[in-house]
């Protein structure tokens, strides 16, 4: 097998494991105060990529995710609020991780608290309404222990696989 069909396959792995992921996150409410709450499950598979392919690969799988579950599981806020605190949270892991500033969890932690923020910029200038930001520090909270699960299960991953990639 080629490398490009490797590469390939793993893109195609990856997109399955979000969608999966996005799926079974849709079944459990985790939101309690502040509406929208999600633990990020599928931000496994995206850092995973970003680690393995790079970034192009990453954002091809990000967009067609979003697209992909705002079709089957939401609609279109959802898909408008979830690309860009999916396209933020990717940018600046990508970032970070070019930077080799912090570890592969604190990477993940700051991807959760950027989705969310992207996600609050979307709904405020979306609806006109500033007031929407007062919901930001719960939810950079929230991002960042979301953030830390994911970062977790990927170094998880990582260390089984390989011994490690950061």
């Amino acid at each position: 097998m080629s490398a490009a069909s490797k590469r390939l396959a793993r893109a195609a792995a990856y997109l399955s494991l979000a969608l999966a992921l996005s799926y079974a996150e849709s079944l459990v409410n985790v939101s309690s105060a502040v509406p929208g709450i999600k633990l990020g499950l599928a931000n496994i598979a995206v850092l995973m990529a970003l680690l393995t392919d790079g970034l192009a690969v990453a954002c091809s799988i990000t967009v067609l995710r979003v697209v992909l579950v705002s079709l089957l599981f939401g609609n279109v806020a959802s898909l408008a609020f979830g690309m860009a605190g999916a396209l933020l949270s990717l940018a600046v892991m990508a970032l970070l991780l070019r930077c080799r500033v912090f570890g592969l969890v604190g990477i993940s932690m700051a991807g959760g608290a950027c989705h969310n923020l992207g996600q609050l910029l979307a709904a405020a200038l979306l609806f006109q309404n500033s007031a929407l930001l007062d919901f930001l520090p719960p939810l950079l909270l929230v991002g960042m222990a979301a953030g830390l699960l994911t970062g977790l299960c990927c170094w998880l991953i990582t260390k089984r696989l390989n011994g490690g990639i950061l």
